[in-house]
């Protein structure tokens, strides 16, 4: 019994590592639209070190800038869990606003 309830915690571990690399993974593509729509497809990471900073608000949103223009709002991460009969369902949902074009 305890061996089945490591291997639910393992998988549950895993869902995750996946939920949480994905969502990053979706921002990160989020932020790299916006300072493409600015700069043009020809900035690297190097050219824009020192140029990117995120603000948080008081109610927990973020606003990523650009050369201190906010080009982005983040709303904070939400999460949905169905407690099902066989396991639990994990949904995170992170909204945002485009403050560009």
């Amino acid at each position: 019994m305890e061996e089945n309830f490591s291997e639910m915690q393992t998988a549950q571990s895993r869902q995750i590592e996946r939920i949480v690399m994905r969502t990053a993974e979706e921002k990160d593509n989020l932020i790299k639209d916006a300072i493409t729509f600015v700069l043009g497809d020809d900035w690297t990471i190097k050219t824009v070190t020192g140029r990117c900073e995120i603000q948080i608000t008081p109610n927990k949103r973020e606003i990523f800038c650009l050369d201190g223009k906010p080009l982005l709002e983040f709303y904070p991460i939400e999460t949905f869990i169905d407690h099902k009969d066989l396991g639990v369902s994990m949904k995170v949902s992170q909204k945002y606003r485009k403050l560009y074009a």
